[in-house]
């Protein structure tokens, strides 16, 4: 094994950053076209033990093809140093064009600080020489430099962490709309793992035994074994699986090699030795059971338990199920590497001082095509199945994702009026509705909470598509990272460049936020009419002025805004848009299922941390639960399902309304589970009062609680549970307090019991045990008590809730009730928030029209009026086609809405007749006419009033059973009715809290809504914060 860097590395990097310090640093300048350019790193060759990195740094561009080539002035051609500094002349005649083949670096960053430094030389291709300055990097970036570098050969790079400007929230964005792109057009990827060590060069070793599958069995038998394995678990533990954007890396490689120090091995070695480490393992246990036979690691059993939730492993898994593989790149880039390879060892041979005459030039390969492919997993599936990786910037959770989801695409408009990529931003912002691929907005600057409602709002619109009975289903599954925390509550957000408009902006903005603040010490109480008409007021005072032709053409000029500027100008605006805390409907990562953390007796692995989400992976086609029957989210009638960001009312706040009913209250909450153990009170409260003696058979409403009424394929649940349900309760040692599912698994040596248990952890692990009672309006005859599950923060006295849109039932806390003050707030917001968004909506119109002209005027300038009024008319017929389609879409869903309001018409008719004929005045039954001749002969006679009550109430005791039915479904009508207006009049009174998803027993299929017809529950909004 070759050696490592890891006892010189520390003293050699000081001295070499040391020696950097009298260079300027280096600063980035800007893209010149950030659509499609992007910046790339020639390696300059040295050896394993020169300290030294010297890189230099120049643009490049895709062009129509997607190939990259140089740009920049002067020659195109690059000459290789040698370590010591010399040139040799003849080298550059190797590249006689300017196209570039790059390999892109993928690395854990990590939160290292940057106390290492490389070279960095500019102006190369320029007259005026080069230039050289300092960049600080981090210590692990500059290992894998040295270990990529090659002796005699440059090596070009794109390394995300060196070529994009962390500090320009615009660039970040576009550079990330590019990643498709920047990884599918690479050569290859290098996945930089860390130094080598024994371990990891027992692991690479090890991987090419296994890769040998005719001897696979004999080796994951052999007790020898053992530490082989170990080693492999180890290196697939190594921090770069934890980060999110690596399964982009992968799955947008054409093709990929793992460096482990100077170790190597192919991508796809490594993913075969990964899957046939984790089918062995999960299928059948046999690892694990070698690792315990061996003494050098304890006799800990379930050494390799949950391996496949490893990020390795889902990474292998994920990147082979998220884009169709057809294998023909591989022999291609071989191909190519060979004629490369020939084209070098032959240009070499040509070259001398003097080239005779008829000499031939040799000339490069052709270059790689740009290959496309087509994406297989929606966005949602991809962030709720990832939870396991983690990213150093929360929005990447669900930015690093969508370049390879089914139903979205990356986008980031230009803020700057620019020609760059108008065309794109145009098609994108305009016509998304009609693209398959919707594009997602790609901001840093924009607040977290923010980013975290398009995303949720996005997952509803897509569901709502496909199928709208579980649109809601995200709001159980955790994804959201906790947000960055800062020394101060709220994380400012400022917007990187200047709006056309800002000082207007502003000024306006300034208005809204004068709402409920103090004046001269006294408390403002305008109210939202007095709000209205000072803005309407303000409005009709800076209202732009008509424009002459001289001021529309100054218009064509748009002022460049220097960053000092700009600066300033955010400083004075108070540190620009703040972020709201997290909403309780984002759920978050912490209660993501697995984790790796130390377990007793062994070494930090993969363990089980929570319950697993009710609700599943959204799979097309596949739902575990219908609570809500085939109830869908509501995205169109007046309460529908909407969100409210409300910064200024309280401490502020975003919510989320949506439909549905409460169907119970939670009556009595158990101990939740800790470990997977079931408790001894759970059996208690399910009845099962013999348990511990373990002759009786458990309760079907208790087992069937345990695992949810369903089995490990989220299918129904196989009868023989019942009985391993009671075998577990017997030998699980319940008479200590608890029935240790874990002690099961390992010892009782029963695979059906194992089963059992490891199903049972699935569900209840930090879930508690709760008994509700279902709502009932009228008489509480109806009354269901039921058993259940839920999170283990959850009260008595909480809401079980069922959702329009959500395949299982909810928890709902509710919060305290507003007074009619706060309603007013919340209104006024309301205006403002929608008032801000329509002007934004103006700004960006603004923009697109200015871009437009300019482009115009270029045409002009550069091709003259025929080519000008050539691409006007194209751009006229193009218009005109997208408006045909507009408009036909518009008659469309025109034509749908007559339809729907005939067929609503048609209905409330067939109700009216209906009723008009419940209302007839029925005959007059024989005890009412028995009464009143009672009542006359009683009168006549001179008897007392009382004498005729008590007469009247005799004959009503003599009702028929069906008159006294009418009268009691007409009492239970009216309290519905009721209930109902009680209901309307409450909801925009209330908020709640989202404590989570539940499991009800005997609510889960469609029980709940026939409940809700049958009982007459009354329907809510919730307003959920």
């Amino acid at each position: 094994m070759a050696p490592t860097l890891s006892m010189q590395a520390g003293a050699d990097m000081e001295s070499s950053f040391n020696d950097l310090h009298g260079l300027p640093v280096y600063e980035y300048k800007p893209l010149h076209s950030m659509r499609r350019r992007i910046r790339l790193l020639r390696l300059v060759p040295g050896g394993l033990n020169n300290p030294e990195i010297t890189c230099e740094l120049f643009e490049v561009e895709y062009d129509q093809n997607n190939i990259i080539r140089k740009v920049g002035t002067g020659s195109n051609k690059f000459k290789d140093r040698s370590e010591n500094g010399g040139q040799d002349e003849n080298e550059s005649m190797l590249y006689d064009d300017d196209v570039v083949e790059y390999e892109a670096l993928s690395w854990c960053w990590g939160m290292e600080s940057k106390d290492c430094g490389i070279r960095i030389i500019t102006g190369s291709t320029s007259s005026i020489g080069t230039e050289h300055h300092r960049l600080a990097i981090t210590r692990e970036l500059i290992l894998a430099l040295k270990y990529l570098r090659h002796p005699r050969d440059s090596r070009f790079l794109w390394i995300d962490a060196l070529w994009i400007d962390q500090a320009n929230h615009e660039e970040r964005n576009h550079q990330v709309q590019m990643m498709s792109r920047i990884y599918n057009c690479s050569k290859q990827v290098c996945v930089w793992l860390g130094e080598n060590n024994d371990d990891s060069a027992t692991a690479i070793s090890f991987i090419s035994e296994i890769m040998k599958l005719e001897n696979f069995d004999s080796i994951s038998e052999k007790r020898e074994n053992a530490p082989k394995w170990q080693s492999l678990l180890l290196l697939m533990q190594r921090p770069w699986f934890s980060r999110r954007w690596v399964v982009q890396e992968i799955a947008l490689a054409r093709a990929a090699t793992v460096y482990c120090g100077s170790d190597q091995i192919s991508w796809e070695h490594f993913a075969v030795a990964v899957e046939l480490f984790v089918e062995v393992e999960t299928a059948t246990h046999r690892l694990s059971e070698v690792m315990q036979k061996d003494e050098a690691f304890g006799h800990v059993p379930r050494w390799f338990e949950h391996v496949s939730e490893l990020g390795a492993s889902v990474l292998v898994q994920a990147t082979g199920k998220v884009f169709r593989q057809d294998g023909t790149y591989a022999a291609q880039l071989k191909r190519h590497m060979i004629e490369g390879s020939r084209f070098n060892a032959k240009a070499k041979a040509n070259l001398s001082p003097k080239m005779t005459k008829g000499q031939k030039k040799t000339t490069k390969p052709k270059p790689l095509e740009y290959t496309t492919q087509r994406p297989l997993l929606s966005l949602e599936y991809l962030v709720s199945s990832l939870s396991v990786f983690e990213a150093s910037q929360p929005r990447d959770a669900v930015y690093s994702l969508l370049a390879i989801a089914r139903d979205t695409s990356p986008f980031a408009e230009l803020r700057t009026v620019s020609l760059d990529g108008s065309e794109e931003a145009t098609i994108m912002s305009t016509v998304s509705s009609f693209l398959e691929r919707k594009p997602f907005r790609v901001d840093y600057s924009r607040p977290y909470s923010d980013v975290c409602k398009d995303f949720v709002s996005f997952c509803i619109q897509g569901a709502k598509g496909s199928d709208g009975t579980r649109a809601l289903d995200i709001l159980c599954r955790p994804w959201a990272p906790d947000p960055i925390v800062t020394s101060t509550t709220n994380v400012p957000h400022k917007k990187p460049v200047l709006y056309k408009f800002q000082e207007n902006r502003e000024a306006l903005h300034g208005k809204w936020e004068r709402s409920r603040k103090l004046k001269n010490g006294q408390e403002d109480t305008k109210d939202m009419e007095k709000y209205f008409n000072d803005a309407q007021k303000w409005l009709d005072e800076n209202k732009p002025k008509r424009r002459g032709p001289r001021a529309q053409k100054n218009t064509e000029k748009t002022p460049t805004v220097s960053p000092a500027t700009s600066t300033k100008q955010k400083r004075g605006r108070g540190g620009g848009e703040e972020d709201l805390h997290l909403p309780s409907w984002v759920s978050r990562i912490s209660g993501a299922s697995f984790a790796l953390y130390h377990h007793a007796g062994s070494m930090r692995r993969m363990g089980r941390r929570n319950a697993d989400p009710l609700v599943g992976l959204p799979l097309d086609g596949h739902r575990n639960y219908s609570a809500v029957q085939n109830t869908k989210v509501d995205l169109r009638s007046e309460n529908c399902l909407r969100f409210r960001k409300r910064p200024k009312v309280g401490h502020g706040h975003y919510s989320l309304y949506t439909k549905g009913f409460v169907l119970a209250e939670i009556d009595e909450v158990n101990a939740p589970s800790r470990g997977g153990q079931i408790p001894e009170t759970w059996a208690q409260m399910a009845g099962w009062e013999d348990a511990v003696d373990g002759e009786s058979d458990p309760p079907a409403e208790f087992w069937r609680t345990l695992v949810a009424d369903r089995g490990k394929d989220n299918r129904n649940p196989p009868y023989y549970y019942a009985t391993a349900c009671k075998e577990s309760v017997k030998k699980g040692g319940l008479r200590g307090g608890s029935v240790d599912t874990g002690a099961l698994i390992n010892s009782e040596r029963n695979s059906i019991v194992a089963e059992f248990c490891r199903r049972v952890q699935a569900v209840i692990w930090n879930r508690c045990l709760i008994k509700v009672t279902t709502k009932t309006i009228g008489s509480g005859d109806n009354e269901l008590k039921i058993l259940g599950l839920a999170n283990q923060n959850v009260k008595p006295k909480d809401f079980v809730c069922i959702m329009d849109g959500c395949s299982v039932p909810v928890i709902l806390r509710r919060g305290k009730k507003k007074n009619p003050d706060d309603l007013e707030k919340e209104c006024m917001q309301d205006a403002v928030e929608a008032m801000k968004s329509a002007m934004s909506i103006c700004e960006e119109a603004c923009f697109r029209k200015l871009r437009y002209k300019k482009k115009l005027n270029q045409i002009k300038r550069d091709e003259g009026q025929e080519s000008m009024d050539l691409w006007k008319k194209e751009v006229e017929e193009e218009k005109a086609a997208l408006d045909r389609q507009i408009s036909q879409w518009k008659e469309k869903q025109a034509a749908e809405k007559k339809k729907r309001t005939r067929k609503s018409a048609k209905r409330k008719r067939m109700m009216k007749t209906k009723n008009e004929d419940k209302g007839k005045a029925p005959e007059v039954p024989a005890g009412e006419n028995q009464s009143e001749e009672l009542t006359e002969q009683a009168t006549s006679r001179g008897d007392s009033e009382d004498a005729v009550e008590k007469n009247t109430e005799e004959v009503a005791q003599e009702k028929s059973p069906e008159e006294l039915a009418r009268e009691k479904a007409e009492k239970e009508g009216q309290a519905r009715k009721n209930a109902k207006k009680q209901a309307k009049e409450d909801d925009p009174y209330f908020y709640y809290t989202f404590m989570g998803e539940a499991y009800i027993h005997g609510m889960m299929d469609g029980e709940a809504v026939r409940l809700h017809i049958t009982e007459g529950l009354p329907d809510r909004v919730f307003e959920i914060r």
